[in-house]
Parts: structure tokens; C-alpha cells; sequence
């Protein structure tokens, strides 16, 4: 009995493919102790590839605080320019580490009395294109239509609202395009390719059918060219980054 059982965990251990794990380890060095036996007991290794490391969360702001025990989510907000309720997920306490979203161009601290159409009143502008009651809607999602839950949720989600957009307002404007003879029924594709720079190396995973190439300049931004070249946001997006040579 004892020989089919040692032999039974024993044939285990020696393939990687079995549930040989602590527990049975545990049990083959029981019976080998009691019974004077010997023989290898190591847990063989996973036949699994190695799973990469996590990478390190990924913060858009690139603005990273440790907090401590006399701040709130409130307090944070207030003096990053942030909605307190874009910190909320991240369950704030003494020590935690907070990766911060992108800043707001203003905020607001509201109060427990305040109702939701004096401040769209006092902070609606019109020329942003926000509709007359929808800024605070707009800019801080989990506010529910009325404004009942701007009172109600300031215990979870603290009382500082965005007025604006995280990051700001786009204001860098760019010509529709460059080449008035580029027109819409041309968007897409290209009919014909041109060759790289020569003084520009291509990343090995971009494709060389390109009708146009552009070397980055200082000053550029993604939106800006995208418009100035007449091209979809998505075929932009398609393509990558050439670094001049050294």
C-alpha cells in the first residue's frame, strides 16, 4: 500500500505536467522520513512560459504624490486643479501612492447648499460650444441629470468640480491643409509613394507606402498636423515617429 501510494506522488514529482505542488510535497517527505526512504521531492518547474513583469501603472499626467495624513481628496483636488472625484478610485489613506490625473484649467468648490444652475449661470461660456446647462455635466460625468447627485455624492466623491476640460482647451489652431489641390476624394490612401528622407531612419515596423513623409519639429503637435495634412485621425495614428540620424 505504501509502496503504490510513494510511487503514485513520486511519478508525479517527476513531471512538470502534474498537480505536484507544496501539498504533495509535504506528504512525499512524510512517508520517505517514516518509511527510510529517499528520493527528490523539489517541485518541478512550470512547463509556463515566464510571464513578464507589470509594467508601472501608467500615469497620464506624469504627476505622481504620496499623501499623507492630514490631506483629504478634497484638498488634493483643490491644489492640483483636480476633480476630487478623479481621485476617488484610487481609495486615498495615509501613505497611498496617487498617480494624478491631468489638471483641470479651473475648478470649483461647491458647498452643500449650492444647486447646479448658479454655477452654470456664472461659468457658461458660450463660445466653447457647451450647451447652457450642460458644462458641470459635461466636464464631471458622474453628476446626474438635476444635479441630485452633486450634493449626495460629495461623501464619496468630495466637493471640487472640474470647469473644463483635463489638460485644458485645444487652442493651437492649423491651416485645413497645405496643398490646395489635395482634395477630400483623395483622403485615405495614397495613389503613389514617395521614399523616406534620406537623412531620417525609419523605425523597422512602418511601412514605406507613404505619400508624404514629415521630420518632427519643435512645435509640432499632433492635431496640428493631422488638419494641416487633411488626414483622419486614425490613418495619422497609423503611422510613427522617424528620428533624424546622428
Amino acid at each position: 500500500m505504501y509502496f503504490c501510494y510513494v510511487e503514485r506522488v513520486s511519478t508525479m514529482q517527476r513531471t512538470p505536467f502534474s498537480i505536484f505542488d507544496q501539498r504533495y510535497k509535504r506528504r512525499l517527505e512524510y512517508v520517505q522520513k517514516k518509511r527510510g526512504l529517499s528520493g527528490s521531492t523539489e517541485i518541478p518547474s512550470s512547463p509556463d512560459p515566464p510571464q513578464p513583469a507589470k509594467p508601472d501603472p501608467f500615469c497620464l499626467s506624469d504627476k505622481i504624490i504620496r499623501t499623507t495624513k492630514s490631506e483629504t481628496c478634497d484638498s488634493i483636488a483643490e491644489e492640483h486643479k483636480l476633480s476630487s472625484a478623479a481621485l476617488y478610485i484610487y481609495n486615498i489613506a495615509t501613505g497611498v501612492k496617487l498617480y494624478l490625473p491631468p489638471s483641470c484649467k479651473d475648478t470649483y468648490v461647491f458647498h452643500l447648499e449650492d444647486t447646479g444652475w448658479p454655477i452654470e449661470e456664472r461659468y457658461h461660456d458660450q463660445s466653447r460650444g457647451i450647451a447652457f446647462g450642460s458644462l458641470l455635466r459635461t466636464y464631471n460625468p458622474w453628476i446626474s441629470p438635476g444635479y441630485s447627485s452633486l450634493c449626495n455624492g460629495s461623501t464619496t466623491y468630495g466637493c471640487v468640480v472640474c470647469l473644463g476640460p483635463p489638460n485644458g482647451f485645444h487652442t493651437k489652431g492649423a491651416p485645413l491643409h497645405d496643398n490646395p489641390a489635395l482634395s477630400i476624394s483623395r483622403l485615405g490612401q495614397a495613389w503613389t509613394y514617395e521614399t523616406p528622407p534620406e537623412d531620417c531612419e525609419v523605425a523597422g515596423e512602418i511601412t514605406q507606402q507613404c505619400e508624404k513623409w514629415h521630420k518632427e519639429q519643435q512645435g509640432d503637435s499632433c492635431a496640428q498636423l493631422a488638419a494641416s495634412k487633411k488626414i483622419t485621425n486614425k490613418l495619422f495614428l497609423a503611422g510613427r515617429v522617424i528620428n533624424p540620424k546622428p
